[in-house]
């Protein structure tokens, strides 16, 4: 909230000295702004934490499969 404030040239200890309606809208807009960033902030962090996991288990390549382990010889005879 006090970013928004910031940007519209108010500071949260200003809003005391605004009449009633003023600081009203004031509070309520800087309110729908702080919502809107932290919901922008979860979402790239979720974001990020899905990159991170793709990362982390990636399927293996085409032709190989997980939890078979194939001798030296056995993959040359292939």
């Amino acid at each position: 909230m006090a970013e928004y404030l910031r940007r519209k040239g108010y500071s949260l200890a200003g809003l005391a000295e605004l009449p009633k309606e003023t600081a009203r809208q004031l509070r309520k807009e800087a309110s729908l702004f702080a919502s809107l960033r932290l919901a922008e902030l979860e979402t790239g962090a979720a974001l990020v934490e899905k990159l991170h996991m793709d990362d982390v288990i990636s399927p293996a390549p085409p032709g190989k499969t997980t939890g078979s382990v194939q001798s030296p010889q056995e993959e040359n005879a292939t």
